[in-house]
C-alpha cells in the first residue's frame, strides 16, 4: 500500500509547472496518501502552494540554482543536508523525480532519501528507470514516469494555483488602467542571458501593439531584472505598467491579459497554466520540448537554423561561439504579426 509519496522537482519554475499534470494524476490515483514536494525555494514552491495536490513542501537550497548571482550562506547548505536526512527517516513508499531527473546528482538524492519505489529517468539509482525521450514535450516525458507504474493520464493541462486574494490583488492593480492588457517578460534566469530576445525589440513591439490596438503593456520584473521596464519605455510613447511582485500575484495579473509575450521563462509557463494565450520567443532554447502543446494556448516565435540540429553551442553546453542569429532573425514585425492574429481573434 502506498501511503507516503515524495515528488522531487529540482529544476526551474517552468519544469515544476510542466510536471503538474503528473502531480495531479498522482493525487487522483492515491487520493488518501500524504504527498510531499521537494523543490527549490525560488518560486517553485508557489506553483502548488495552497492547492489540494500537495500536503507539505520542503525546500532544497544549493549553491547553483539561485535567483541572482549572490550565493546562499553555508549555513543554508548545511540545513539542506539535514533536510535530506529528515526525509530519509520519513519512510516514503514512492518517490517520483520529475524532469530533469536523469542527472546523477538528482538520482543520488532520490537514492539517499530511500523511498521503496523510486521513479525517474535513466539512472541505476531508480527502482523504476524510464528511458528519456528527448523528442517528447516535457509534459509527456513526465507522464511516461507514471506509465511505468501502470497509471494513465488523460488530463494534460498544466496548473498553477491562484487564490481569491491573488485575483483581488490583480483586480485592484489594473483598476481603471485599460481594457486590453498585453503582458511581457523581457527578462529571464540570470544565468541564461543568451535566452533573451532583447529589450529594444520588446520595447518596439510594445509600442507597436499600443499604437495599433490601444493595448496597455504590462512588464514583469524579477529579482535579477531591475529596470527592464524602464529601459523598454525608451522605445514606447506610452510607458508600460511595471509589475514587481510575488509569483502568485503575478500569475493573477497574467491571467487578466489577452496575450502574454515572453522569452522562454517561468512566467511564460505560468501564462500557459492560467490559460492566457502565449507567444514564446524561443530562439535556441530546447525546441523539441518547448513546441506548441495542444492542451495550452501557446504559439512559437521561432526561426529554424541548421545549427539547431547539429552544432548549437548552447545545447552542447560548451563555450558560446555564435552570434545568436536564432534571436536576431526574429524581427519585431514577425512577432507582431503573430500577436495581431491572437488579438484580432480575442479582442472584440
Amino acid at each position: 500500500m502506498i501511503s507516503k509519496i515524495l515528488i522531487i522537482s529540482l529544476a526551474g519554475i517552468g519544469d515544476t509547472i510542466t510536471s503538474t499534470p503528473t502531480i495531479k494524476a498522482i493525487r487522483k490515483k492515491y487520493s488518501k496518501a500524504k504527498i510531499d514536494l521537494l523543490t527549490f525555494p525560488y518560486g517553485n514552491k508557489e506553483v502548488l502552494d495552497g492547492s489540494k495536490y500537495i500536503d507539505d513542501t520542503y525546500i532544497f537550497v544549493d549553491k547553483v540554482h539561485t535567483p541572482t548571482s549572490k550565493k546562499p550562506p553555508f549555513s543554508k547548505l548545511i540545513k539542506t543536508l539535514f533536510l535530506l536526512i529528515k526525509l530519509r527517516f520519513k519512510g516514503y513508499d514512492l518517490s517520483v523525480s520529475v524532469h530533469p531527473s536523469s542527472s546523477s546528482k538528482l538520482a543520488l538524492i532520490a537514492k539517499f532519501i530511500g523511498a521503496k519505489k523510486r521513479v525517474g529517468f535513466d539512472s541505476k539509482y531508480y527502482t523504476h528507470a524510464v528511458k528519456l525521450n528527448e523528442k517528447l514535450h516535457v509534459v509527456d516525458r513526465n507522464i511516461q514516469l507514471l506509465e511505468s507504474l501502470g497509471i494513465k493520464i488523460k488530463d494534460k493541462k498544466q496548473y498553477f494555483y491562484i487564490s481569491k486574494e491573488n485575483e483581488d490583488f490583480a483586480e485592484e492593480v489594473l483598476k481603471n488602467k485599460g481594457n486590453l492588457f498585453v503582458g511581457m517578460h523581457p527578462g529571464g534566469y540570470w544565468k541564461r542571458q543568451e535566452k533573451k530576445w532583447g529589450i529594444e525589440r520588446f520595447g518596439k513591439l510594445a509600442d507597436k501593439l499600443n499604437r495599433e490596438f490601444g493595448a496597455r503593456i504590462i512588464v514583469f520584473e524579477g529579482p535579477s531584472e531591475v529596470s527592464d521596464g524602464e529601459k523598454m519605455s525608451e522605445y514606447m510613447k506610452v510607458p508600460p505598467i511595471i509589475i514587481k511582485t510575488g509569483l502568485k500575484n503575478a500569475a493573477a495579473i497574467i491571467k487578466k491579459c489577452k496575450l502574454f509575450i515572453s522569452n522562454n521563462t517561468g512566467l511564460m509557463h505560468i501564462a500557459e497554466a492560467v490559460n492566457t494565450p502565449v507567444i514564446d520567443i524561443l530562439g535556441w532554447a530546447y525546441f523539441h520540448y518547448s513546441v506548441y502543446y495542444e492542451e495550452n494556448k501557446k504559439l512559437i516565435a521561432y526561426k529554424y537554423l541548421p545549427c539547431h540540429e547539429v552544432n548549437c553551442p548552447m545545447l552542447k553546453g560548451g563555450p558560446v561561439t555564435c552570434n545568436f542569429e536564432c534571436y536576431t532573425k526574429i524581427s519585431v514585425n514577425y512577432v507582431f504579426n503573430i500577436a495581431k492574429k491572437v488579438l484580432n481573434k480575442n479582442h472584440l
